[in-house]
């Protein structure tokens, strides 16, 4: 059903190398980089995220209960994604923990401030079900 994410930068370049660091632990890769925006991709029958500079010329700026979540493999995966995301210059949203019984995850601002969640559906860090790898 979704086709891309779009998130808004100001720094095309930089949040570039953010995300092209960040989304290779996902598998992704670009998709494509055209003047103005940047897509990656794990699986052309997959959705993408696009990061762009927005085409009214404005300045980007998050949304206010905007995110986008990134499925990791387990918490392991979760907790060594949050510390990358750090590392690249994020600004942590939230530390890796269980929220409920079964959702385990953690969150970062990219650096324009963009909300990402990193997670997994195993509350305690144990690996989900093969057919509860969905997001809640």
């Amino acid at each position: 059903m979704i086709g891309y994410v779009t998130l808004g930068t100001n720094n095309l370049e930089k949040a570039g190398a953010f995300y092209d660091t960040l989304l290779a632990q996902f598998g992704a890769e670009r998709a494509y980089t055209l003047e103005r925006m940047i897509a990656w991709s794990s699986d052309p029958a997959k959705p993408m995220l696009v990061l762009t500079r927005p085409s009214d010329g404005a300045d980007a700026a998050p949304g206010n209960g905007g995110m986008v979540a990134l499925i990791c493999k387990d918490a392991d995966h979760v907790r060594a994604a949050h510390r990358l995301a750090m590392h690249l210059g994020a600004k942590n949203a939230g530390l890796p923990d269980a929220h409920g019984d079964r959702f385990f995850g953690g969150y970062v601002r990219d650096p324009d401030g963009n909300k990402i969640c990193l997670f997994t559906m195993s509350g305690d860090g144990r690996d989900p079900p093969a057919n509860e790898q969905h997001a809640p």
